[in-house]
């Protein structure tokens, strides 16, 4: 019992710390989030979705603690990061919208950091080491899982709305070119009937 216990004692100390925003860039500028790493080696997870605004890219970075970037993309809509931390302490997580000059974007991401067993631990007790371990990455893995799912239903709901606007835009100029068609048809008829009254004075 006393080991089932520690077990999930560990287990809840080694739990993933989850950060889940929504954020909207205005153009020419960039947000940056810290996230605080407190062991190398630890996992980091970052998953993000432009969900409106322009072509729907931003630029992406993430810098450790020595002001080295570790992970960048440009024009990005959608992606999701892994790696493994080389250096302790604050994290930055930076989304850019320089590269517009009238559009919003808007931005969902999730940002996990999965902290590390402890060796010692490890040495003592392997049995319970290797349990706390797998538990871990099951959880780990069960929050990408979660985290894909809310993504994929943010995407299906802006993809829809993309869809219906472009419906609309198409219904709305195939009635104007119906109003245009009829207004020339009724000049035509009027100005022919004009013509021919001209040619029978």
């Amino acid at each position: 019992m006393s080991k089932t216990v520690s077990c999930l004692v560990a287990f809840a100390i080694l739990a993933t710390v989850v950060q889940c925003l929504t954020i909207r860039i205005e153009p020419r500028t960039e947000q940056c989030f810290y996230e605080t790493v407190s062991h190398a080696g630890a996992k980091i997870a970052v998953y993000f979705l432009v969900s409106a605004g322009g072509h729907l890219d931003a630029d992406f970075k993430v810098t450790a603690p020595n002001g080295t970037v570790v992970l960048q993309g440009t024009h990005e809509t959608e992606k999701l990061y892994n790696l493994y931390a080389h250096d302790e302490g604050n994290y930055k997580f930076c989304f850019s919208n320089e590269m517009s000059t009238l559009t919003q974007k808007t931005v969902l991401f999730e940002i996990y950091v999965g902290d590390v067993l402890d060796p010692h631990l490890a040495k003592e007790e392997q049995h319970e080491d290797r349990l706390i371990l797998s538990l871990e990455r099951l959880n780990f893995g069960m929050d990408q899982i979660v985290t894909l799912l809310k993504f994929h239903k943010e995407r299906e709901s802006s993809h829809r709305d993309l869809v219906e606007e472009m419906n609309t835009n198409v219904v709305v100029w195939s009635l104007v070119e119906v109003i245009v068609l009829v207004i020339l048809s009724i000049f035509q008829v009027y100005y022919l009937r004009h013509f021919f009254n001209i040619k029978r004075n």
